[in-house]
């Protein structure tokens, strides 16, 4: 089967050429970018299955046009914000299946409204297929762990402490190579941008991140404090956790002081002082220019990148919390979205419409299917790292 692989010069699309390459099933991966040679640069490296496209995503004709000629469109590109409906539209315009890495939950509302037009033309459109995929698997495992739900919550930890690959010294470093931002960081920053919609009392609330800090348990067992995010999850999860009335969906950094910092430019950037990528460069030189106060390490705090779902609530009457995590180290961007565009191809997905992926996949299977991604050395090994505790 043919796919036509958006965005496929980033640094999640040519790991997304490449993973697709491996499949006997997918014979033709079309790399679209809007600069023809860099997308033949980075055909010539993923091998003969791949060749290239010039297109911006934002021209519907072409951009559906071209669509019509493949099985699925796979969206790696960003921000999602400017993107992501404009692609799920073409999709829908040329009668294909999608799947895409969108994590922003105010643009997932506008991606939902387009379910009954891809529903009358039988296009299946799972939005949200990277890392929100598996932290919404987990929020669902884990509300299905207790009798009756007082709070859940899904969090994601990015570390960007000095010298990490996502780092502001790294990040800033590569923005001036490249003459621009990578997406993915606007993503994050947006996430932020207030307010942002958070499921309390059985309904949609609307608040600012920085007024709502929470302490919440992280794998480790230390307390930690986290933010309210406009995560897509935040958005899909509660219809399909009917009688769970609180739903958290968080973000929090490493060192925890760049919390504030983030905040702050996520702010001026929703008061319309700034632009995304004009926001996240003064992020990294204002984090750079006093390391001592924003990037020096807090001793004891955990740190690292993870993503875990917890909940709070009844088991056998008595009150209790379940924490779960992946035991899994593995590319959380790539690898579900890879899954959920095979799944989609092989025919395993039924349902048409435009849909998170909570609607088709249970977290089990899901990371059954992930452990064929890890390296040889660890097969084998756990999927899920579970924690509960009573907490009377």
């Amino acid at each position: 089967m043919k796919a036509l692989l958006l965005g496929g010069t980033g640094v999640f699309g040519k790991s997304a050429a490449a993973l697709l390459s491996r499949e006997k099933q997918v014979t033709e991966i079309a790399l679209a970018s809007r600069t023809l040679e860099s997308a033949q640069r980075v055909a010539s490296e993923i091998g003969d299955k791949a060749h290239a496209v010039c297109v911006d995503i934002k021209d519907l004709d072409r951009l559906s046009s071209i669509a019509s000629d493949y099985d699925i469109i796979v969206n790696a590109a960003g921000p999602t914000s400017e993107i992501q409906v404009p692609a799920i539209q073409a999709a829908i315009e040329a009668g294909v299946h999608y799947c895409d890495l969108g994590i922003i939950g105010r643009t997932a509302e506008k991606a939902l409204k387009l379910n009954e037009q891809a529903q009358a033309r039988g296009v299946t459109a799972i939005i949200g297929t990277g890392w929100c995929a598996i932290r919404s698997l987990m929020a669902v495992h884990a509300a299905h762990q207790l009798d009756e739900i007082d709070e859940l919550s899904a969090c994601f930890q990015f570390d960007y402490s000095p010298g990490g690959f996502y780092s502001p010294d790294k990040s800033l470093a590569r923005a001036h190579t490249q003459g621009h931002v990578e997406t993915s960081w606007i993503d994050i920053l947006e996430c932020a941008r207030s307010p942002v919609k958070t499921y309390r009392a059985g309904d949609w609330i609307s608040i600012e991140p920085s007024e709502y800090p929470m302490e919440i348990v992280h794998p480790s067992g230390s307390m930690i404090i986290a933010y309210p995010s406009d995560a897509l999850e935040a958005i899909t999860l509660p219809p399909y956790l009917p009688g769970v009335n609180n739903i958290s969906i968080l973000m929090s950094l490493v060192p925890p002081q760049l919390n504030e910092l983030y905040l702050q430019h996520a702010q001026r950037m929703a008061n319309d002082e700034t632009d995304p990528a004009e926001a996240m460069v003064a992020f990294f030189e204002a984090a750079l220019a006093d390391k001592e106060r924003w990037l020096s390490s807090t001793p004891g705090y955990p740190g690292g990148w993870w993503m875990w779902a917890s909940v709070t609530g009844q088991k056998n009457g008595r009150q209790a919390r379940y924490l779960c995590w992946p035991a899994m180290v593995l590319n959380w961007t790539n690898v579900p979205l890879i899954i959920v565009a095979l799944r989609i191809m092989r025919g395993e997905v039924s349902l048409h419409g435009v849909m998170p992926p909570e609607a088709c996949f249970e977290l089990g299977s899901f990371l059954e299917e992930a452990a064929k991604y890890v390296h040889e050395e660890h097969r084998g090994k756990p999927l899920l790292n579970e924690r509960f505790d009573w907490l009377e």
